[in-house]
């Protein structure tokens, strides 16, 4: 809840709304967003337990595409920004084509599609994440940066090298 104000707070009302807006108007509008995300899940789970149930598993299917983002972070410093939301965009879109939904906007759309749930038997986050992984190194291969922005970029991976890594001593 605090995410989602937060993210309203700063990527809607403080970028097209109000840029001027001071720390105590954003700190306002970022309560007023957890009142109404907080009423919104009251809402749903007051009313209707089985979408509850499957917002909870679609949560979880879209949590999975940010492993790609994470690889990227940790361990692929050659995949690109380009890559990589291009990767989340099609994951998400694929989660949403091969998700079960019980409601009215999605109902019959895996017989339009010729599908049923969970095609070959695959969870829609592993069809999510096979997309987005296959699309982000294949966009990254094309979207590669100067050698300048490489060497920045390697320097973040080569900090969390020397900070977060193994020791030799432990890593067996």
């Amino acid at each position: 809840m605090s995410t989602a104000s937060g993210m309203i707070t700063r990527d809607i009302y403080l970028r097209y709304i109000n840029p001027q807006a001071t720390a105590t108007q954003q700190k306002t509008w970022g309560r007023v967003w957890v009142v109404a995300v907080c009423f919104a899940a009251l809402m749903v789970a007051t009313f209707s337990t089985v979408a509850l149930v499957m917002l909870g598993g679609l949560a979880v299917s879209f949590g999975t595409q940010m492993w790609i983002p994470l690889a990227g972070n940790l361990y692929f410093p050659w995949l690109t920004r380009q890559g990589v939301v291009a990767g989340l965009t099609v994951g998400l879109i694929a989660v949403m084509l091969t998700y079960p939904f019980k409601w009215a906007l999605f109902v019959g759309i895996h017989k339009a599609l010729g599908i049923g749930a969970y095609p070959l038997t695959i969870h829609c986050a592993g069809w999510g994440i096979l997309l987005n992984a296959i699309v982000a190194v294949v966009v990254s291969a094309v979207t590669q940066p100067d050698r300048k922005e490489a060497e920045r970029r390697q320097g973040f991976h080569d900090f969390l090298v020397e900070h977060a890594g193994v020791p030799a001593e432990k890593a067996h």
